[in-house]
């Protein structure tokens, strides 16, 4: 006997056969498949809405975070070229130590305490040059 064969049983004599869309089949309360296939569309929709927006999200504020830390670091490492390079007067010069976060208050006041050594040695370069 081969697989599509059917082999008749006496107690049925005749089988209705209905076909019907997916989409067109009630399920009662829980609904139609079409029902079922446009939630999970708008299911996925949403998901990948928020993933847009937390993205979005993540990187404006990434930006703003690194904009806040780089800004208060360029400007001491501006101020410490000049005092390098000899542009600024030692006994007037002074690196702000109030302003920023506290990772670049503790660096600008690292800066001041090394200008305030540098302060302290020109001085007494000067007394010591003055004396001979």
């Amino acid at each position: 006997m081969r697989g599509d064969e059917v082999t008749p049983r006496p107690d049925i004599s005749r089988v209705l056969v209905v076909t019907a869309h997916p989409d067109d089949v009630d399920f009662g309360a829980a609904g139609t498949v079409a029902t079922y296939t446009k939630a999970a569309d708008d299911a996925t929709v949403n998901a990948m809405s928020m993933v847009i927006v937390g993205l979005l999200l993540s990187l404006v504020i990434g930006v703003m975070l690194t904009r806040s830390l780089v800004r208060p670091l360029r400007r001491l490492v501006g101020e410490a070229t000049m005092v390098s390079t000899g542009d600024v007067d030692l006994r007037y010069a002074r690196f702000d130590t109030r302003s920023g976060d506290d990772i670049t208050r503790e660096v600008a006041s690292a800066f001041d305490r090394m200008l305030n050594a540098l302060r302290f040695y020109a001085l007494q370069d000067d007394a010591t040059t003055g004396e001979d």
